[in-house]
Parts: structure tokens; sequence; C-alpha cells
């Protein structure tokens, strides 16, 4: 994934399943241990700084029938 990012390819990261299956603490983590968005970011931002590059990132909740942006102060509904 992270070498399709420096290729200039999109990525997308998604959880589904049923409630209590792993989804929060694959995406959140913990203190200890982060997830897979904060471990990537970690190892991806520095190879993109080497090449003199950039990233944007987005990140969305969505649940039932609305979708909210994780990057807004407050869970913001779009």
């Amino acid at each position: 994934m992270l070498q399709g990012i420096l290729d200039g390819k999109n990525s997308c990261i998604t959880a589904f399943g049923a409630r209590r299956s792993g989804k929060t603490q694959l995406i959140e983590g913990s203190e200890e241990i982060p997830g897979l968005p904060m471990k990537s970011f970690c190892e991806l931002i520095p190879m993109v700084e080497e090449i003199g590059g950039s990233i944007a990132i987005s990140c969305y909740r969505i649940y039932h029938d609305h979708i909210y942006d994780l990057l807004e102060h407050k869970e913001k509904e779009v």
C-alpha cells in the first residue's frame, strides 16, 4: 500500500463488520499500539518528505445513513 501511494496511486483503508469485531481497534488503536492508519502515516511521512512530495488525508465514519468527518474538531456530519 505505501509503495503504491509513493507511486502516485490513491489508497483507502476500510473497516467494516459486526459490532465488537475489532473495527475501532484496527483503525484507532490504543496508546500502546497505534491503529493501522497512524502506523501507515508514521512510515509514509518520512518517505514522502525524502522525495519532496505531499499527501492529502481524509477520514470519515459512515454509520447508518450518516457520514462524519473525523478530522473535524467535533465529528461533523457531512
